[in-house]
């Protein structure tokens, strides 16, 4: 496949994306294994599933809730029926209880283990609790490194995909 041609229809700022998920769209066809790629922009997840498209042997699903802005794409082999996300994507959740909490002061708690901003999904607050999408690949130490957000300890609950927010 050429590579050079599949990139032509990419915005220049999203051409580096591109190229890894070309990467991953090539793993998934010749290995017939899944593979995930991180967390998106609305815009970035159109050009991309559009060069997902190009292949034949291939599907794909996007992971996140349907009000995401966020989201990570799942590839797979075409032939697959049943992929589990969870595999490769989690929502963790924080009780918010009478905490003084804004999204800022998440992504900041996040981002200060040193983790790039593209492993994590949407971060959703409401009344209730703090949710946030994360890749597997970091998850183990997020959960044994983020004891506080702003001046707050928290215990951070890994919940199912599925879970209505």
């Amino acid at each position: 496949m050429n590579k050079s041609k599949n990139l032509d229809h990419i915005s220049t700022e999203n051409k580096e994306i591109a190229r890894r998920v070309i990467d991953l769209c090539e793993i998934v066809s010749r290995t017939k294994s899944t593979e995930c790629t991180d967390f998106y922009n609305p815009f970035e997840v159109k050009e991309l599933t559009s060069l997902i498209n190009t292949y034949d042997t291939i599907s794909f699903s996007l992971i996140g809730n349907e009000d995401s802005e966020s989201k990570a794409i799942l590839i797979y082999p075409e032939y697959m029926d049943e992929v589990n996300p969870a595999d490769y994507v989690s929502l963790v959740k924080i009780d918010k209880k009478d905490y003084d909490i804004a999204h800022k002061d998440v992504l900041g708690s996040l981002l200060s283990l040193g983790i790039k901003r593209e492993k994590l999904g949407d971060i959703i607050i409401n009344d209730e609790a703090i949710y946030f999408y994360i890749r597997n690949e970091i998850l183990d130490y997020v959960l044994l490194n983020l004891e506080k957000i702003k001046n707050y300890g928290v215990e951070l609950e890994v919940i199912d995909l599925a879970t209505p927010i």
